[in-house]
């Protein structure tokens, strides 16, 4: 007995990896890289023991195809594990379940415990089918007469060599919708259309006649209709057979056939998971990439163009995460319907997955149509929407890409037109822009860059430089800032604004994060070990937000602090503002974390993300960095002093260190000192400078005593 397991991943390698894992005897794996193949693999195979799922998929996440599942009958009752490498966030967990899955799995997963699980349900399977076995034998046995037993659920009809029914069992006048007796005598061209013979062709006309008269048995599986007394045709399969008589002549026929609109109709269905969104009901990206080939197909034998737009929404992540997945839904079947509203029939609206939609335009001008179309969608995703009662604002950014203008697959259309949304991102939100050559060498740079990244950290090619922290009332240097650059192969020494919004991007930033992390600490404990830390010296690091969603901070923190001799409260970690208004309360949990551990926190860049006064007195702050923009016109701007001033009287109101940075100007750190700042950091005071430079400088405060 073959036992299969359906496999969905996205990843080549993932399910390269589960193939060598599940390496079981009797087990077939059948693979599925997107959702719509795992429907196909479904409607094909009505004997899968268990589905293994990925979440974050392309087209349609592992939730959707879970929730797909259970609510059809061929498939509901699948055992569903989840593997994924999604962050471990209850949220997800929770809704994993809610989706129908019995498990919920982690990568990297442990194969041992795969093994484990996936041995469970397929015993639970195997007995399953034994049951059934044993239940068919039962059957069996009850109804020995196939025959009989055929003739409850299909219908039979007899048919002499004039093409006139002789005989009909109860299922076939039930499905045609007259009795038995009032079939015979009819003209089976009069109950049945085949797909080669339309009503009334003659009997002798007819493709059963001729196999009958051939003496063949050869016609299964015949697609047609039935034609109902109701006037219904319901779509029908035959099996046709010619019956042999005593002197062996083939004079009669017996046609089998049964009622196939249930089984058409759950195949429709599929077909439409297979192609369309469950949540929205647009396109998704399986058919959008197949109506955009079909398009640019026409565009080119016609001499028209083919105008793709591709729209992001802004601000949805802050819907999710503040009114919940429920209300995010209802905003995406609100934007389904108003993109609807603003294209003209002909034109196609998909969505792609999350919160990315595109926009299919097609004629002479589609260029300049997909122009109006972009304005429209633009001024309409800036109405507030309605949820839960509550206004809600978002906007959307609109990238186009024009073909023949820019060739290619639908792919790279896709591409290309994603490439140009992201510009109309950095240029301000709320607006398009239109795919150049030039947006592409700049991607083009980017992934350049991307591979030079990754080969920097394994070639160890980044290096720490320290800038100072000084006391304005003593001069004492009372810490120093942590600052990553790129030590190049060329010999540049490249400055973080080159390379770190692109880690950010590629997910680069968590190595490169806890990189740095992991030598500031370093060497800090050696220079304690030197004895230059006895005085009271903090050694700032910035994080990122993605190394604290991850939480890879405790753990590099435990070990770091465990392993060297740096004093836990001798080191700061920085974080923007932004960062923790995102998801406060989670923010301000890992905070309390970080803050058992004995490690100083600083509240970065402050006063530009609008902390409010009852999350400030809830974080586990030790300092607060003014942002730069206070500190630019301190000097020449009343309204910037006084602004200052508040910050600094509120900060020490709650017993913080307030820091001023980018102090460029002498006349910048006399004002700020003026105002009660406990320390500057800038170019005025000192440069960034390597460990050696700035070991001489603390040996140096430490001989003089300060």
């Amino acid at each position: 007995m073959v036992q299969r397991i359906l496999c969905v991943d996205d990843q080549p390698a993932n399910l390269v990896a589960l193939e060598t894992i599940l390496d079981l005897p009797g087990v077939e794996l059948l693979k599925a890289s997107s959702g719509a193949e795992a429907l196909q693999c479904l409607l094909d195979n009505d004997d899968i023991a268990l589905a293994l799922l990925d979440v974050q998929m392309a087209e349609m996440d592992g939730y959707e195809v879970a929730e797909l599942m259970r609510s059809h009958r061929r498939s509901r009752h699948i055992p569903i594990i989840f593997l994924t490498a999604i962050n471990k966030d209850l949220r997800h967990v929770f809704r994993g379940y809610e989706s129908g899955a019995v498990d919920y799995l982690f990568k990297p997963v442990e194969p041992a415990i795969l093994l484990s699980k996936v041995r469970i349900f397929l015993d639970l399977d195997r007995k399953s089918r034994e049951l059934e076995g044993a239940l068919q034998q039962v059957q069996s046995l009850r109804d020995s007469n196939e025959a009989l037993l055929k003739s409850v659920g299909e219908g039979i009809v007899g048919v002499d060599g004039g093409g006139q029914v002789t005989f009909a069992n109860p299922a076939a006048g039930q499905m045609l919708g007259r009795s038995p007796n009032e079939l015979v005598g009819m003209r089976i061209a009069d109950l049945f259309v085949l797909d080669e013979a339309p009503a009334g062709t003659p009997w002798q006309q007819s493709a059963l006649y001729r196999a009958c008269a051939a003496r063949r048995q050869s016609l299964h599986g015949v697609q047609g209709e039935l034609l109902c007394v109701d006037g219904r045709r319901l779509p029908g399969e035959f099996t046709v057979s010619a019956v042999q008589e005593d002197n062996g002549r083939s004079g009669h026929t017996a046609i089998v056939f049964q009622d196939v609109s249930e089984r058409r109709e759950y195949e429709r269905k599929l077909v439409r998971l297979a192609e369309y969104d469950s949540l929205t009901g647009l396109a998704n990206r399986y058919l959008c990439l197949n109506i955009m080939g079909q398009a640019t197909a026409r565009a080119a034998r016609a001499g028209h163009t083919v105008g793709v737009l591709f729209l992001d929404l802004d601000r949805f992540k802050q819907v999710n995460d503040t009114l919940g997945h429920a209300a995010g839904d209802e905003l995406l079947r609100e934007v389904a319907r108003r993109l609807r509203l603003c294209v003209r029939e002909g034109d196609t609206v998909c969505r792609l997955g999350g919160d990315e939609f595109v926009i299919v335009v097609e004629g002479l001008n589609a260029g300049r149509h997909a122009a109006v179309v972009a304005d429209k969608v633009i001024r309409s995703m800036a109405e507030p929407f309605l949820l839960q009662n509550t206004p809600v604002f978002i906007g959307a950014s609109v990238g186009i890409v024009t073909f023949p203008e820019t060739d290619g697959d639908p792919n790279t259309l896709l591409r290309c037109a994603d490439i140009a949304m992201y510009q109309a991102k950095q240029r301000g939100r709320g607006n398009f822009q239109f795919f150049t050559a030039e947006m592409q060498d700049a991607v083009l740079h980017a992934q350049r860059l991307e591979v030079a990244l990754r080969q920097a950290l394994q070639k160890n090619q980044f290096v720490l430089w320290y800038q100072p922290q000084v006391s304005p009332a003593t001069g004492a240097i009372t810490g120093v800032e942590a600052l990553v650059r790129w030590q190049h192969p060329d010999g540049r020494l490249v400055e973080p604004d080159e390379f770190i919004p692109l880690a950010e991007e590629t997910g680069l930033i968590v190595e490169l994060g806890e990189w740095v992390l992991r030598e500031a600490c370093t060497q800090a404990s050696r220079w304690h070990d030197a004895g230059l830390l006895n005085v009271p010296v903090t050694v700032s690091v910035n994080l990122s937000v993605r190394q604290v969603r991850g939480r890879s901070v405790i753990e590099t923190l435990g070990s770091v602090l465990s392993r060297l001799s740096i004093r836990p409260n001798q080191l700061m970690l920085e974080m923007t503002e932004h960062m923790i208004l995102d998801d406060p309360d989670t923010m301000i949990g890992l905070l309390t974390e970080i803050k058992a551990l004995g490690v100083r926190i600083a509240l970065d860049d402050f006063g530009v993300g609008y902390s409010s006064f009852g999350h400030l007195k809830r974080m586990p702050l030790d300092a607060l960095k003014l942002d730069r923009s206070f500190i630019e016109d301190i000097d020449s701007s009343a309204r910037s002093r006084d602004i200052v001033r508040a910050i600094v009287a509120l900060g020490h109101g709650l017993g913080l260190q307030v820091i001023g940075e980018a102090v460029e100007t002498p006349a910048q750190r006399d004002r700020l000192a003026a105002l009660g700042l406990d320390a500057l950091q800038g170019y005025c005071l000192f440069r960034p400078m390597t460990a050696a430079q700035l070991g001489e400088a603390l040996a140096a405060l430490r001989r003089a005593g300060g």
